[in-house]
């Protein structure tokens, strides 16, 4: 885990034994609701099995920092509810970090789900951007006028880089994942 990362996500599948899709479903829940409530976490997703395609349950859930997910991978609570989930689970895909652009975007990699449409990614970015610009333009372009052209353009492109990335971004796809991934199911 790359400890200077600003947020560290998680992919990982289970397959269900067959029988117990509605007992795992509750665990799931639960197991999220414990997962919630430690610090730096910032999300979490079940996605269920999808016939004919994805056999498995996957999970995808993210926390600020790689210390607060190792903080939950090494603590009591989530071993006490894997070993509950025991009887449930047939087989267990390896974990897999996620870190880059569908990272940035909130986005599940390909082998989870498919990618959103482009125009789709595109709305979302341009739903991001607009108001980081407008503010920019009312607000920073008069306080940077003095500097010299190019010291102006890097200086807002810091700016507008740091809130896509660390603000606007994941609150935008976090509103706009039931569209981006409709029926996928969000505990």
């Amino acid at each position: 885990m790359n400890p200077d990362a600003p947020s560290t996500t998680v992919v990982l599948s289970r397959r269900i034994k067959q029988g117990q899709e509605e007992a795992f479903l509750a665990w799931a829940e639960g197991f999220h609701a414990v997962m919630a409530t430690y610090p730096g976490h910032l999300s979490g997703q079940a996605v269920p099995p999808v016939e004919g395609a994805q056999p498995e349950w996957v999970f995808v859930y993210t926390f600020d920092t790689p210390q607060n997910l190792r903080t939950w991978l090494e603590s009591e609570d989530r071993h006490v509810w894997l070993a509950k989930a025991d009887a449930m689970v047939e087989s267990q895909g390896p974990a897999q970090l996620i870190s880059g652009l569908e990272q940035l975007f909130g986005l599940l990699p390909p082998d989870v789900a498919p990618p959103p449409p482009v125009w789709k990614v595109a709305t979302s970015v341009v739903a991001g951007l607009f108001p980081i610009t407008i503010i920019n333009f009312l607000f920073l372009a008069p306080l940077l006028k003095p500097l010299p052209l190019v010291l102006r353009a890097f200086l807002a492109t810091v700016i507008v880089v740091i809130l896509m990335t660390w603000v606007v971004m994941p609150g935008v796809t976090r509103l706009l994942k039931p569209w981006l991934y409709p029926g996928r199911r969000r505990s």
